[in-house]
C-alpha cells in the first residue's frame, strides 16, 4: 500500500482516505487484544476478571476462525459478510471497554 492509498487531497493539506481509517480501526483492535493477552500472560489479572478477558478472547478467535475455514472452502462472500458483519462493532466496543476495566485494576486511568 503506498501512501496515495491511504491520503488524499484536502484543502489544507492530506487527508485519510477510507483505507487508513480501516488500517488505524484494525491496530487498534490489535493492540487491544494484544494488551488483554499480554495482561493474561504475565498474571496481572486473575479471578473473576480474567475469566471474562479469557472467555470473551476464546469466544471471538473461534468466530474468527470459523469464518476464515469458511471462506477458505470457498464460502460464498455475502454468507461471509452478514455472519462476520452482523456483530464485529459490539465485539470491538466489549473488547475496549475490557481494556479499560483491566486498566483499571492495573492503576491506569
Amino acid at each position: 500500500m503506498s501512501t496515495l492509498c491511504i491520503t488524499a487531497p484536502g484543502p489544507n493539506g492530506p487527508v485519510s482516505t477510507e483505507r487508513l481509517e480501516m488500517y488505524i480501526e484494525g491496530l487498534q483492535v490489535n493492540e487491544a487484544i494484544t494488551f488483554l493477552l499480554k495482561a493474561l500472560d504475565d498474571k496481572k489479572i486473575d479471578g473473576a476478571l480474567a475469566a471474562k478477558c479469557q472467555e470473551r478472547l476464546t469466544q471471538r478467535a473461534a468466530r474468527n476462525l470459523k469464518l476464515v475455514e469458511k471462506a477458505g472452502r470457498g464460502w460464498p462472500a455475502i454468507d461471509f459478510n452478514l455472519e462476520f458483519f452482523d456483530s464485529w462493532q459490539e465485539d470491538d466496543e466489549t473488547l475496549f471497554a475490557m481494556c479499560a476495566e483491566v486498566s483499571v485494576k492495573l492503576g491506569g486511568k
